[in-house]
């Protein structure tokens, strides 16, 4: 990451609502148009809930990135919880608690 980078810790769903909207902030700042801009607070939307839904607690780091000369975004999110099988959880329609399950089939 490129300048600087911001740690959230993540336990609550106000907290989630912190990292989109800061997330939201840099994407704009750093010229991303409107459907990038989109997509980064849908991922930060989607990375933070599942923290606090499914380990209750974790963290997020956000920053600004350039890759090449393009400018963009990026998030790092993670917990201590009990584990996943990220294959399963990638697919879109999977959900261990009876919800739709695109979140982190979004995401990817």
């Amino acid at each position: 990451m490129t300048g600087t980078q911001e740690s959230f810790e993540l336990a609550h769903e106000a907290d989630v609502g912190a990292i989109r909207r800061r997330l939201t902030t840099l994407a704009t700042d750093a010229g991303l148009d409107e459907t990038a801009t989109g997509q980064a607070a849908l991922i930060a939307t989607e990375l933070g809930t599942n923290v606090v839904k499914h380990a209750g607690v974790g963290g997020a780091l956000i920053g600004r990135v350039t890759v090449g000369e393009r400018p963009g975004v990026a998030i790092v999110v993670w917990d201590r919880g009990r584990g996943m099988n990220l294959e399963a959880c990638l697919t879109d329609g999977m959900s261990t608690t009876g919800t739709a399950g695109g979140g982190l089939g979004a995401v990817a």
